[in-house]
């Protein structure tokens, strides 16, 4: 490679090179907390899993799910973990890991689904397509079951005993902020994402839907 040439190419990567750190998307996060309406006479602690997650107002908008699979196992006659956070889209893997034979199915629309009965050391996976509560049940075993929350972005957490939460790594731009409980009626809340910074929310969850 003559000079000219080489001066050439680390001209041409330069270029490549700012011109995809201008094309990133600037991030920002939010923080906050989530109370009920009850304060500590229903204490957060004890509702079960608080689900915070972002959605954005324009539905049809395309947001990245992430690549990888979670999993939830059937052991012990059980579901574990017995509550799985993803994002729709995802695909989830459910193995049996038990002695015995199980059959995981949900009856939940519009991501219903019934894997049939399957032996120890097979598993079998489930592509979640659209956002919400999917409970899980075994057709042998009463006793068990599990519920996977899908929500409409990956930008989603489970509140802390206390409350508090944090989405990071949100790009710029306007949100509708929401709460999910199997017990408790869901809050919503517009939210503004600034890049570089912290927006900070607090979400209080009434005591009943009305």
């Amino acid at each position: 490679m003559t000079a000219r040439a080489f001066r050439a190419w680390v001209a041409a990567l330069v270029l490549v090179v700012a011109s995809t750190a201008s094309a990133a998307e600037p991030l920002g996060s939010i923080s906050g907390t989530v109370r009920t309406a009850l304060g500590a006479t229903v204490p957060l602690a004890n509702v079960g899993p608080v689900v915070v997650f972002l959605a954005t107002p324009d539905r049809a908008q395309p947001v990245a799910v992430p690549a990888d699979s979670p999993e939830i196992s059937q052991k012990g006659a059980r579901f574990e973990p017995p509550f799985l956070l993803i994002t729709a889209g995802q695909t989830v893997r459910i193995p049996n890991d038990d002695s015995i034979t199980h059959n995981a199915f949900s009856y939940s629309k519009p991501n219903a689904f019934d894997l049939g009965l399957y032996p120890k050391g097979d598993a079998r996976t489930i592509t979640v397509r659209e956002p919400g509560a999917i409970r899980i049940f075994c057709s042998i075993h009463k006793s068990m079951n599990a519920v996977i929350f899908a929500t409409p972005t990956p930008w989603h957490a489970l509140a802390a005993a206390d409350g508090r939460f944090r989405l990071a790594d949100v790009p710029a731009g306007h949100y509708v902020i929401s709460t999910w409980n199997e017990r408790l009626p869901p809050v919503t809340a517009a939210v503004d994402v600034v890049a570089g910074e912290a927006s900070v929310v607090s979400l209080t969850i009434p005591a009943s839907g009305g």
